[in-house]
């Protein structure tokens, strides 16, 4: 909470510093400062050694820089005390025996100008010029309030994967990155980001099944917090206890089996190994209920592990070949082959559909087996072929890989397809007809894998989430903790494929924003019970001026823009303030909530927005010029957000700033006089950034029920 009362002063402080004083801030005006400064080639004499030419060295720019360089210089003088009229022999006198400046300013030119010191001040800032500088410092500005964005993006991502620990197992690099991140080296993060991000698509497969050993413990629990996270805590538990219920049913363990095997193939994995491991325990050798998937898997795994190789994958089909040509070796070979069959299951052998399955293997009876074992070994070699060929396009930078990656599911695909074929050993056997779900699983685990290793991360999240549901959709003990997980899975797994296929930096930020505070956030305020925004409004307002003038008259100023008087009649006028809103949710526990915010604006940029509605291009400086007093526009609003959409109406008191538009000619014109103007007003409501949010929401309230 400390460090969110920071960032409240730290903008407070950003918005109203230039109405102040003439505030010193080294860093921003050193910055300044050597923005200014130039390398100079001319040689002038030593004033040391006459017989030695020297360069100048660094200088300041002379010209239009010379009046910022000297308004920066005086605000680090205590001269205000002593002289209103400070000329610039004064200040650069009083530089000297700076051992850091005096050079520096020791060549600044002398002449013409004065600086007013206090006696005038406010006014003189007032009416200051920053037209030419609102380009540049607007776009500082935003690209602060953006670092500002992205940093509680990552404080806000910190808390989510604390309160889904489901989601941490998933993406465990980018976890441990956040949790060692600090704010002031964003900027060093977004590729590490990346990175992280990169990785955990990569192991999403292999992640997603370490679900199974989810612990209550990973729920980071709290014995001393509030109730509101005691509530959470209760929450979370009975997710993670649904999550490990649902990976011990049969269905759990068909999703195990198939994000097994699509992750063996992303990473090549040895494919015998593939084999066995889906035939342990923990996947289809675990199933209750289900012999007949239990014993076929038995079945193949025997018969996959013996014609292993001894280096990777399987045998050649030419040793294969020489090994059923040579028929005391074929006997040899399938009397070990009959002992491993009999001696499965603690001595009960396998039997599928209540067959023994050494009935269907003699030595008069072995030509099913050795038809089978020919077709698997064929179908690999072709998927081994294809391994080769996207390895040798690898190493030859081909750029497009995509047949070569298609080429390798496609084999791979097929050899899943002949090891499926068991009816080869014997017409009279088949997988029950429960073993096709587990096919269908692995076909969607393949395509997340294909997604996967060609980089095609939206998909794969799109094809994990359908696999994930797929399967709490057919098991009928699926609850409601589970399709939580299952929403968490998709907004974060969306996030990282966007960051992770980001082109640049800036469409990482993007990325971030959009997770951060999303397009429609002012939903945000209706479903929080209470938040702190930094907010925009653009909208209409109509309002009445007091105290009124009783005409409106226009007149060409000396500076060449036009000047006018408070209009006395009631306006409509384009409204577009920038301020804090501080806002109650209406109803936030319920379907469609309302909110209402005291709003306290700050400036208000109603008549250059109504300007480029018109006018979208061409710098503002050519057009007209803006000072400080312009926009200034203090004001108190009450907000109600309408439900269901980002409208909001209100009313209040707000200063009028005084720079104004004609409609009719899209130009500007300055008020000579200003007043309050009592108003109503319908705008869009634009949070641009979420200050402070109760941990209480319309959508943790829903989860918990």
């Amino acid at each position: 909470m400390k460090k969110c009362h920071q960032i409240y002063l730290v903008i407070l402080f950003s918005l109203l510093s230039p109405i102040l004083s003439k505030a010193q801030n080294a860093y921003y005006d050193a910055i300044t400062l050597r923005s200014l400064i130039v390398y100079d080639n001319t040689e002038v004499t030593d004033p040391n050694n006459p017989a030695i030419k020297i360069k100048v060295g660094y200088v300041f720019k002379g010209g239009t820089a010379t009046d910022l360089i000297y308004e920066i210089l005086i605000k680090y003088l205590d001269s205000f005390k002593v002289n209103n009229t400070l000329s610039r022999q004064y200040i650069r006198n009083a530089y000297k025996g700076n051992p850091f400046l005096e050079p520096l300013v020791g060549g600044l030119p002398q002449s013409v100008s004065s600086f007013t010191g206090t006696k005038s001040f406010l006014s003189a800032l007032g009416g200051l010029d920053v037209t030419a500088l609102a380009d540049g410092l607007a776009s500082f500005l935003v690209e602060r309030t953006k670092q500002e964005l992205n940093e509680s993006f990552f404080r806000k991502l910190e808390e989510y994967l604390n309160r889904y620990p489901e989601i941490r197992i998933l993406f465990p690099n980018t976890y441990v990155l956040i949790t060692n991140f600090n704010s002031w080296e964003f900027s060093n993060y977004l590729n590490t980001l990346r990175e992280a991000f990169d990785k955990d698509i990569k192991e999403l497969l292999a992640n997603l099944q370490k679900l199974a050993d989810i612990k209550e413990s990973d729920c980071k629990c709290d014995a001393s917090s509030a109730k509101s996270e005691k509530e959470w805590c209760g929450s979370c538990k009975k997710k993670v206890g649904a999550m490990k219920a649902f990976f011990a049913t049969n269905d759990g363990r068909y999703l195990l089996s198939a994000l097994e095997i699509g992750n063996g193939l992303v990473h090549r994995k040895d494919v015998p190994e593939i084999v066995h491991t889906i035939s342990s325990s923990k996947y289809l050798g675990g199933l209750s209920d289900q012999s007949d998937i239990t014993n076929s898997i038995q079945l193949i795994d025997i018969l996959s592990q013996s014609v292993r190789s001894n280096t990777t994958g399987y045998l050649p089909i030419d040793s294969l070949s020489n090994l059923f040509a040579d028929s005391l070796t074929k006997m040899i070979y399938f009397g070990l082959i009959y002992e491993q069959i009999a001696q499965a299951n603690h001595g009960s052998g396998i039997i599928i559909a209540k067959r023994p399955i050494i009935k269907d293997l003699s030595p008069s009876n072995i030509n099913g087996f050795q038809n089978y074992l020919t077709t698997i070994i064929k179908s690999y070699r072709q998927f081994d072929q294809s391994l080769q060929q996207l390895k040798n396009d690898k190493q030859n930078a081909v750029q497009d890989l995509t047949s070569d990656y298609g080429l390798v599911f496609d084999n791979f695909k097929s050899f899943l397809d002949n090891i499926y074929m068991i009816q080869v050993i014997n017409s009279n056997l088949r997988f029950s007809k429960e073993t096709e779900e587990v096919w269908q699983y692995v076909d969607l685990s393949l395509q997340v894998a294909h997604d996967i290793s060609v980089r095609n991360y939206n998909a794969a999240v799109v094809g994990t989430l359908n696999l994930i549901t797929e399967a709490i959709n057919k098991n009928s003990n699926s609850s409601e903790e589970l399709k939580e997980f299952t929403s968490a899975f998709l907004k974060y797994g969306s996030l990282a494929s966007n960051v992770v296929l980001s082109k640049d930096p800036q469409e990482v930020k993007q990325a971030i924003e959009s997770f951060a505070l999303p397009a429609g956030s002012a939903s945000i305020k209706k479903h929080l019970q209470f938040t702190i925004t930094l907010n925009a409004y653009v909208g209409l307002t109509y309002g009445l001026a007091n105290p009124q003038k009783a005409t409106y008259q226009k007149s060409n100023a000396a500076g060449g823009l036009d000047t006018g008087v408070l209009n006395v009649t009631k306006t409509v006028a384009i409204y577009a303030p920038v301020g804090f809103g501080f806002n109650f949710g209406l109803g936030w526990r319920k379907k469609n909530p309302w909110s209402i915010s005291g709003f306290i604006s700050l400036i208000d940029l109603g008549a250059i927005v109504g300007y480029r509605f018109l006018t979208d291009t061409g710098q503002l400086n050519t057009t007209f010029k803006v000072s400080l007093s312009n926009i200034f526009a203090p004001g108190a609003n009450l907000i109600v957000g309408l439900p269901n959409m980002p409208l909001s109406i209100g009313g209040g008191i707000q200063w009028i700033p005084t720079i104004q538009r004609d409609a009719s000619s899209n130009s500007f014109y300055n008020l000579d006089q200003s007043a309050f103007r009592y108003q109503v007003f319908i705008a869009m409501d634009i949070p641009m950034l979420n200050l402070h949010s109760s941990k209480k929401s319309f959508m943790y309230s829903k989860s918990i029920k």
